[in-house]
């Protein structure tokens, strides 16, 4: 049933969008014919007294793409080629009577650039053949957008290799500082309001809304990147759906030339110092391990020469990299008094203790540690086992066998490394199939071992995520004559990540469960309560395209929809049990005082949950004179519910006040399972655009 509404909601949001664009030929609206996977090359073609030149053939070739089209200029003298693949192109006007004229002009990605040309006497020809490059001043669009090519791409600082840091060359957008998920912030807009698209598809991960990084936690592929455009304000009716910016990326084709690079960068231990906080320890904490290997290489050329290109790219990283901070375990003297004191206030979690104190007296740095002092700690590590005067002063112990002054804490700074792995591979594979056909195909296939944390006591307890993407893409451009051009991407993606000890039955063996402090100095035992979590991510994609030149107009409608699948394992985690101790006396006494243990008796370790989105939109672009350009449109969006197919959503049977809030009450009696978790949500959002 859920699919049929689906289904048909698709099906009414399309015969309006195609209403609309009915409509908006009696408008003067607006569009751009450029979308967020290309650019557009624009202009008006004079004579030599200024006035517009009707009818005047326009060529645009392109001898490294194997690309030719032709059009002609409108009774406005107007020209438009939309949809172009971010290159360098060459713009040939000619007209009888007239001479001809050739100029470089650059495509950039989500980009209208302006090429006016102006044709001499009969018989003359010019060529205009400068250093191409981008506009730096946008006037054919009021978006407010920053393009980088791939040059700067290449050359630009770029810490990791991270494909969102491009951002932070935008005014406007500032690196977040961990108040909340993100890389970055857009005009004081949250992290998780930015869009993310790789050649027109989204590309944001479906269940943090933040870029979809690999095992790294980076977003790699720098090396693919022909162009990067960071749109922080998309007047435009083809953005939508996020309030933050909009970072596109377009990847490197093949061409007539075979062309690649190869590069690598090393950083090892032996290139940094040792840490500050390390040299002050007594004896030296010795420096710890860490090295990190990254590299890039791709191959790009042609198959069938004008024809069928390919581009192969292989890059990734390695890197070792060590915990670092303090790290506080049991002293001998508090291990022996507690263990006197537990065989007659708790005989029974005697064992227990044994166990624990044998895994931590087995720590790789034991032998580095040592006791904690008054600086460090006033209670030296005890916590509330002290008593004290007025004063603060410790005067006695509430646990025999620990006197005044015995440090119950041994310290030492943590050097532990783990290994972090992501490779990626990327083919791409474009074809010219007629002169109104092009058609490029994409795959990327990412690995990565992640090490998601790094136990500095027993390294059974460390976790990792094996972390597996793969995604293909088609973009298929088609030219219906040379005023129409429709242009269709399909899309999926998969990718899997889930978090925990890479073998549990290997670390509950070292250590049954969790032991936490919320008192004292100690680390924490056993940190695997948390785990297993994480997900498997399904999305499929369709956006299509549709410009229209006619006359002083540019006409465009479009419709973007996308599906996410997610499996949730969170319900899995905490199947191991946690206690805690609340106070080191209620820990010295066996954790019976103030002690808690939490254990998960998940019913449905495994959520799956599922949603869509959906955009329409259409307007036009009016060239009212070469001075004045209205543009107005009209965007539709619609974000489905979520649905769980375990109803693993849950809801009050009926309003807080009306509720039985009797002790005796059953929790099940107030509350009601259900598939969907946002009832209310707003059905669709309209979105109207009007600029000049």
């Amino acid at each position: 049933m859920r699919l049929i509404r689906l289904h048909s909601t698709v099906l009414r949001l399309s015969l309006l969008i195609g209403l609309l664009t009915i409509v908006s030929l009696f408008l003067p609206g607006s569009t751009v014919a450029q979308n967020i996977v290309s650019g557009e090359i624009t202009g008006t073609v004079f004579d030599t007294t200024g006035a517009v030149l009707p009818n005047a053939t326009v060529l645009l070739t392109s001898g490294e793409l194997g690309l030719k089209m032709a059009t002609t200029t409108s009774a406005s003298g107007m020209y438009r080629f939309p949809l172009l693949r971010p290159a360098v192109y060459k713009v040939t006007v000619s007209a009888p009577g007239f001479g001809t004229v050739t100029r470089d002009v650059v495509a950039s990605l989500g980009q209208v650039t302006p090429a006016n040309i102006h044709l001499g006497v009969s018989g003359r020809t010019v060529t205009i053949q400068v250093d191409a490059e981008a506009e730096l001043i946008h006037t054919e669009s009021a978006n407010l957008a920053e393009t980088l090519d791939s040059r700067q791409v290449e050359l630009l600082p770029n810490s990791g290799g991270d494909l969102t840091n491009y951002a932070l060359t935008t005014p406007g957008v500032v690196l977040s500082t961990g108040a909340g998920y993100g890389n970055f912030t857009s005009n004081g807009i949250g992290g998780m309001s930015n869009l993310y698209t790789i050649n027109g598809n989204d590309y944001n991960d479906a269940y943090l809304n933040l870029n979809n990084s690999g095992a790294s936690n980076m977003l790699l592929g720098s090396n693919e990147v022909q162009e990067a455009t960071v749109v922080t304000n998309g007047y435009t009716a083809q953005y939508g759906r996020m309030a933050g910016s909009n970072l596109n990326f377009t990847t490197k084709s093949g061409s007539n030339s075979f062309h690649g690079n190869a590069s690598w960068l090393w950083n090892g231990a032996i290139l940094n110092v040792n840490d500050w906080f390390n040299k002050t320890t007594s004896p030296i904490t010795p420096r710890p391990h860490a090295v990190s290997n990254q590299w890039a290489g791709s191959l790009g050329g042609f198959i069938a020469k004008n024809k069928i290109f390919f581009f192969y790219d292989n890059e990734g990283i390695r890197y070792v990299l060590p915990s670092g901070g303090p790290v506080y375990i049991p002293s001998m003297q508090f291990e022996n008094a507690v263990l006197a004191n537990l065989n007659t206030a708790s005989p029974a979690s005697v064992n227990f203790y044994t166990k624990a104190f044998s895994v931590y007296n087995k720590a790789p740095a034991y032998s580095r540690a040592t006791p904690v002092t008054a600086a460090t700690d006033s209670s030296l590590g005890c916590g509330d086992i002290y008593n004290t005067d007025a004063n603060g002063n410790p005067i006695s112990s509430s646990v025999k066998g620990i006197s005044v002054g015995t440090a119950c804490a041994l310290g030492f700074q943590d050097t532990t490394n783990n290994l972090n792995t992501e490779r990626l591979q990327t083919i791409r594979v474009d074809f010219n199939l007629t002169s109104a056909d092009k058609l490029n195909l994409r795959y990327k296939g990412d690995r990565g071992l992640q090490a998601t944390s790094t136990d500095p006591i027993n390294s059974a307890f460390s976790a990792n995520s094996i972390q597996p993407q793969d995604e293909g893409q088609m973009n298929w451009i088609h030219l219906l004559n040379s005023n129409m051009v429709n242009q269709f991407i399909a899309s999926g993606l998969y990718y899997s990540a889930k978090f925990g000890p890479p073998n549990f039955s290997s670390a509950t063996a070292v250590f049954p469960t969790s032991l936490g402090f919320t008192d004292g100095l100690f680390y924490g035992l056993g940190n695997f309560s948390g785990y297993p979590q994480g997900r498997n991510v399904t999305q499929y994609q369709f956006v299509d395209d549709f410009t229209w030149t006619k006359g002083r107009h540019g006409i465009k409608f479009g419709m973007n929809y996308r599906r996410n699948d997610i499996t949730d394992f969170s319900g899995s985690s905490g199947l191991t049990g946690l206690a805690t101790s609340a106070s080191m006396t209620s820990f010295a006494n066996g954790l019976m005082d103030g002690g808690t243990f939490t254990q998960v008796f998940s019913k449905t370790p495994e959520v799956p949950v599922a949603y869509y989105s959906l955009g329409l939109y259409v307007q036009d672009e009016w060239r009212v004179n070469k001075s004045l350009k209205l543009t107005v449109g009209l965007r539709l969006d619609r974000n489905s519910d979520e649905v769980c197919e375990k109803t693993c959503f849950s809801r009050p049977t009926t309003n807080f006040g009306a509720m039985d809030h009797g002790a005796t009450t059953p929790y099940n009696a107030s509350i009601k399972a259900v598939s969907t978790a946002f009832p209310n949500l707003e059905s669709a959002v309209w979105g109207p655009a009007r600029r000049f």
